[in-house]
């Protein structure tokens, strides 16, 4: 035990195991921080298919983009769903004029 005297003599006791356990708790508090801090992130690149929104990463690295869309199979799942204007086509016979 260690004696301090503060302010008008009143004797104040400090306890140094309280204070050495105080800055032990707080050391390991900050490497509890720090580990959860220094975590990295994990980046995954995958496709998105454009008619049913379903998002892959493939199983093998392969060069160049799928044939088709695991899950609705479309071959064409990079490339947007073209909606046609109806009165277009009434208006045209049934038709659709492609430009």
């Amino acid at each position: 035990m260690l004696a301090i005297s503060i302010l008008n003599s009143i004797p104040y006791k400090i306890d140094l195991t309280s204070i050495v356990l105080h800055t032990i708790l707080k050391l390991y508090i900050c490497l509890i921080r720090i580990r959860y801090i220094a975590m990295g992130k994990v980046i995954l690149e995958g496709f998105q298919c454009e008619r049913c929104k379903h998002i892959w990463v493939p199983r093998t690295t392969t060069e160049g983009e799928p044939t088709i869309c695991p899950k609705c199979k479309s071959p064409y799942w990079n490339k947007p769903r073209r909606f046609v204007n109806t009165q277009t086509t009434m208006s045209n016979g049934g038709f659709v004029d492609r430009e």
